[in-house]
């Protein structure tokens, strides 16, 4: 049977020895057919490909069909008599026989040319995974990669791309030059820029720029660059790689900041006790009374301030704790305000607008009436003299609603985004040196949420401003 096929051609059984084969075959193998027969089918294959073979021909065993042998881009190649090796095309068919399932392999010994071209196919196949490979390591890291040539041309990852203004590619040797500035806010020449001084040879590390962008953006980039050279040290382009720091940047700002007004902050009441004690000490005191009230109000000031940093350090670190229990909101505003006036803060002018029947709700009894206690003091501080407090409680739709609303400077629009972030302050209570290290809303905020709640504000500059927050009702 094997006489007829066209080209080399043998038998292999279900071990894997060669039980037949044809004029073709011993021709192509350069073996007799006796020492073809009884032999391994794996000695006409290369030690390359033989270690795999074994679990091929068990699959094929498994599922026996007509199909050619390995996969697209795989160049099979066998071994002769001599040790040379010869790439062949194979096909397997099974057979049926009285023994078991036979299988028939036929080879096709590839020319010269046609190896050339499948040696070509291989790698162009290789070089085109390379290429997926690269392009995945540049598009994959959350940091920007430029990669320019001598000519001009650019090629940005995601990352890069999406830091540019809408509409806007990288496409010359000056990435982000157009908008780039030093850190003090001076312009830089285009020679300058890292991509071009990396074209020159020179290697930049973590240099930062500030980019300014027409849309009223401001980001700070960490850039390095260096050149790529060829095997002879030739340039054939640069690499430039950043990453956006404007984050890190605006909280060393807010930090340096805030130490600032804590530090200013602290020393107002530590200089009205060591003041209040000098005298005390030197007996020149005639209102003891009077020095012995003001310096515990330091000492609470400085308590309400060690407060505020331990529960925003526990806000942070996502460990801020509420207990939960049955409360009347209503009832919890009351006592909330009573404590503001018996605290001497200046809360008369408080009106509450509640409903006669309570609003219950599952809270944390103190930690609520801290949040009510921050938003009716910030109302009173910041209110027109001789106006009045409001704050209104209602229920609806499953929720209890409390607003303080107060008649005052109010909040200018660029300043409510940032109202309840850590350390927020507004320009104004900046600018009017009024106490406060801008932790209270942002704690307020963390509480509000933490039972399940939101908080906001609205503000009519010269008008009205109202700080709102809803709490889930108790059904009922």
């Amino acid at each position: 049977m094997l006489g007829t096929f066209p080209g080399a051609a043998m038998a292999v059984d279900g071990s894997g020895r060669i039980v037949a084969a044809n004029d073709d075959a011993v021709r192509l193998f350069g073996w007799t057919r006796e020492e073809l027969l009884g032999r391994s089918v794996e000695a006409l294959i290369s030690p390359p490909l033989r270690g795999r073979h074994q679990a091929h021909r068990d699959r094929y065993q498994r599922e026996p069909r007509r199909r050619p042998m390995g996969y697209p881009g795989l160049n099979l190649s066998s071994l002769r008599k001599d040790g040379a090796e010869v790439l062949v095309d194979v096909s397997l068919a099974p057979l049926e026989t009285d023994d078991g399932i036979m299988t028939i392999a036929s080879f096709c010994e590839i020319p010269e040319r046609r190896r050339a071209e499948r040696e070509r196919e291989g790698l162009l196949q290789q070089l085109e995974q390379e290429r997926r490979w690269l392009d995945t390591v540049l598009q994959c890291p959350p940091v920007g990669i430029i990669l320019l040539d001598m000519e001009g041309y650019s090629v940005a990852n995601r990352y890069a791309s999406g830091l540019l203004p809408e509409g806007e590619v990288v496409d010359d040797r000056r990435p982000f030059g157009r908008y780039a500035r030093h850190t003090d806010g001076r312009p830089i020449a285009d020679h300058d820029l890292p991509g071009p001084r990396a074209l020159r040879g020179e290697v930049v590390d973590r240099e930062e720029l500030l980019v300014q962008y027409p849309d009223g953006r401001d980001l700070t980039l960490l850039m390095s660059a260096a050149p790529m050279r060829d095997a002879v040290g030739q340039i054939l382009g640069a690499v430039v790689a950043f990453m956006d720091i404007s984050v890190i940047r605006r909280m060393e700002r807010s930090r340096e900041e805030w130490i600032s007004i804590v530090a200013h902050d602290l020393r107002q009441p530590l200089n009205h006790l060591q003041l209040a004690a000098d005298m005390l000490h030197a007996r020149k005191v005639k209102d003891v009374p009077g020095s012995i009230a003001a310096m515990r109000e330091s000492i609470r000031w400085l308590d309400h301030m060690i407060t505020d940093l331990l529960d925003a350090s526990l806000l942070e670190a996502d460990r801020l704790e509420v207990r939960k229990d049955p409360v009347d909101v209503t009832q919890l505003v009351r006592r909330a305000v009573e404590r503001i006036q018996l605290g001497g803060a200046g809360a008369a002018g408080v009106e509450l607008d509640a409903p006669t029947e309570g609003c219950p709700a599952l809270a944390d009894a103190e930690r609520l009436e801290q949040v009510v206690g921050n938003l009716v003091s910030n109302a009173v501080k910041y209110r027109y003299e001789g106006t009045p407090v409001r704050i209104g409680i209602e229920r609806r739709d499953g929720q209890i609603h409390v607003s303080v609303a107060n008649e005052g400077e109010g909040i200018l629009p660029e300043d409510l985004g940032g109202l309840f972030h850590r350390f927020g302050r507004t320009r104004r209570a900046r600018a009017g040196n009024i106490s406060g290290i801008g932790l209270g809303l942002y704690i307020a905020r963390g509480l509000v949420e933490a039972h399940g709640g939101r908080l906001w504000a609205e503000s009519v500059p010269g008008a009205t401003t109202t700080f709102h927050f809803m709490l889930p009702a108790i059904p009922g």
